[in-house]
């Protein structure tokens, strides 16, 4: 009589093993992944949203799938909003700001922002694909410019109708040479 033979080594039983996992775990982890992705996205465009702002994505159907990453733009305008954006809206939105890693373009046309608002948006330097920042309308002076120095990535600076002076452009413009800075009818 022979002895009994185990139908399976434990060679074979680990091959199975990750096999099971291959063919089920991973894509439950990549599941979970995109929904953490497509949560993060949500709930940073519901952010911007509730202040009536707009979202801006690149139109490819897949912005979702980078999370917050996937949205290029965001416009927060005084005329399109439930109440004018101010310098504490801007403080609550930072942390929001600092995920959208994407970011192209940004459009602030908000009446209270000022020098001190500015000092929120000092995250965006780390955004190499921002090329578009305008601040339309706002009470930024030239004091508040410091503040955009280390933007050296920006292509446009629209600072129409703010309390910037040209003198204040041109003293920004040795910081931000690559960039075009619009000041009115004037160009640096």
């Amino acid at each position: 009589m022979t002895d009994w033979q185990p139908r399976f080594s434990t060679r074979r039983l680990m091959l199975w093993v990750a096999v099971f996992a291959a063919i089920v775990l991973l894509p439950l982890q990549c599941f979970l992944s995109f929904r953490d992705r497509l949560t993060e996205y949500r709930r940073t465009a519901a952010m911007f949203e509730a202040l009536g702002g707009e979202v801006q994505t690149s139109g490819d159907g897949a912005s979702a799938l980078n999370g917050a990453a996937g949205i290029v733009g965001i416009m927060l305008s005084d005329h399109i909003t439930s109440k004018p954006i101010d310098d504490g809206d801007l403080e609550r939105l930072k942390d929001y700001l600092a995920t959208l890693t994407g970011l192209q373009r940004l459009y602030l046309n908000c009446k209270n922002v000022t020098d001190k608002g500015l000092v929120h948006l000092r995250c965006l330097a780390q955004f190499p694909k921002l090329y578009t920042l305008t601040l339309i309308g706002s009470q930024v002076t030239d004091a508040g410019l410091i503040h955009l120095q280390a933007l050296t990535q920006l292509e446009e600076l629209y600072l129409t109708d703010t309390a910037v002076t040209p003198a204040g452009a041109k003293a920004l413009k040795k910081f931000l040479t690559n960039t075009r800075i619009h000041l009115g009818k004037i160009e640096f």
